[in-house]
């Protein structure tokens, strides 16, 4: 990930099949948004499956235009707003013309709280481009948020958190926060109604504005 004055740091994203679209990548909006510039960042390098200097699925470059976050995150950098969209375009994206990635499943506080949920992405203090795994049941889950001990480290924001459930991998949360001084949990912004209808609108503006610049 590129900031607006060039500074390059680690992220992680998801592939989604969330909005029946290729190319749908879930992330934190930390990652691609930077408060202190009042602004996203300049563009996001993707490298999916990425192990080290290996990069199996290839690279695909995505600029702001194609990067969403919640308009109250903008306002306040709360954990609550803490969800993003990185969508590759459509005519970049080669991996599949189907939707590609994780489902996803919306469920009840008390079907998640004490489940095994696991969480994947690019720790800091790993080999640098090395994809990691955790796991540990989820402690409890409220109405915006999802709390587990499973080990995190920066870098991981914006990793799938996920659970098994009617015989698949669904995700159920978004990694975005690592233990609070005087806490034990790391946490994620958990999937909900509204985080997947404000996903589907994004989808939709992104690509409204694509059949626009194609047609000018």
């Amino acid at each position: 990930m590129t900031a607006q004055n060039g500074e390059v740091y680690m992220g992680t994203g998801a592939f989604s099949n969330v909005g029946n679209t290729p190319g749908v990548i879930l992330t934190c909006a930390h990652n691609i948004y930077h408060h202190s510039r009042r602004g996203y960042i300049d563009h996001v390098d993707v490298y999916p499956a990425r192990d080290g200097s290996s990069a199996p699925f290839g690279h695909f470059r995505v600029y702001s235009t194609h990067l969403r976050v919640p308009d109250l995150y903008k306002k306040r950098k709360a954990a609550t707003y803490d969800y993003g969209l990185i969508l590759i375009p459509k005519k970049e994206f080669s991996i599949s013309t189907k939707p590609f990635g994780f489902g996803y499943n919306l469920l009840a506080s008390s079907a998640l709280k004490g489940r095994l949920a696991e969480i994947c992405g690019y720790p800091g203090d790993k080999p640098n481009g090395t994809m990691w795994i955790a796991g540990s049941p989820l402690k409890y889950a409220s109405r915006s948020r999802l709390y587990y001990e499973a080990d995190t480290a920066a870098g991981q924001s914006g990793s799938p958190v996920w659970t098994w459930d009617n015989f698949n991998w669904m995700m159920v949360g978004i990694h975005g926060k690592g233990v609070i001084p005087g806490g034990t949990l790391n946490s994620a912004r958990r999937l909900t109604p509204e985080v997947i209808q404000e996903i589907h609108d994004w989808i939709k503006e992104i690509k409204d504005k694509e059949e626009e610049d194609h047609v000018v």
